[in-house]
């Protein structure tokens, strides 16, 4: 499905930004923003995507100026992802930290899973 190859694709380029043979190089640029162009067509269901792929390249983008999508889906604004939120391991690292401070309950932690 749809959402599967998404969130795959999600999930490959979060493993690569974080793996430093990888970090920062042409390709992984490329699929963050192939995967920022897809999140902003889906626009507003997939803002959380659109702002979690605009805060991670940092305006380094890849030019996808001959891409052209396919209005072949169900429904443009439709969510293409079975995650809540955008997973993202910092977030999940983080929340875990606060587990100890006395304001951060574990019903506030967030992986997006």
């Amino acid at each position: 499905s749809r959402k599967l190859i998404f969130d795959t694709l999600h999930l490959l380029h979060e493993d690569c930004r974080l793996a430093q043979q990888s970090r920062g190089l042409l390709w992984t640029r490329c699929l963050g923003s192939l995967l920022l162009r897809i999140s902003e067509h889906m626009s507003p269901s997939m803002v959380d995507f659109e702002d979690h792929y605009q805060l991670h390249l940092d305006g380094y983008l890849c030019s996808f100026e001959e891409f052209r999508f396919v209005n072949n889906f169900e429904a443009e604004n439709q969510r293409l992802s079975n995650f809540t939120i955008p997973p993202c391991i910092m977030t999940c690292l983080d929340n875990f930290l606060q587990l100890g401070n006395d304001d951060f309950s574990s019903n506030d932690f967030i992986c997006g899973i």
